[in-house]
């Protein structure tokens, strides 16, 4: 299962690298100062780009079971863990309600 969660780590990171590429040529498609020529080069460029970012495909796992269902973003842990925590006072600024 931790290969599992390492997988996940690096497809964030190259996830990451491809957003900031992508934000930025599609800001200069958007630049109507430039010619049309290369316009059109950059449009083949965010093509191919959009094609390496939108194979990867991350999934949400808990950072201490790798659990890979019902997790809670925010905290990177899976609901169980999180309720253990919660109910041992390890998590700050939470308080046990009535369960």
């Amino acid at each position: 299962m931790k290969h599992l969660f390492l997988k996940d780590q690096k497809k964030r990171i190259q996830f990451a690298k491809n957003e900031k590429k992508r934000i930025v040529l599609k800001y200069l498609l958007n630049n109507t100062t430039i010619k049309l020529e290369q316009r059109l080069i950059l449009t083949e460029k965010l093509k191919k780009q959009n094609k390496k970012t939108y194979q990867t495909k991350i999934n949400n796992r808990c950072s201490l079971t790798y659990r890979g269902r019902s997790n809670i973003s925010l905290f990177k842990l899976s609901r169980i863990r999180l309720r253990e925590l919660l109910s041992l006072g390890l998590v700050p600024g939470y308080k046990k309600a009535v369960w």
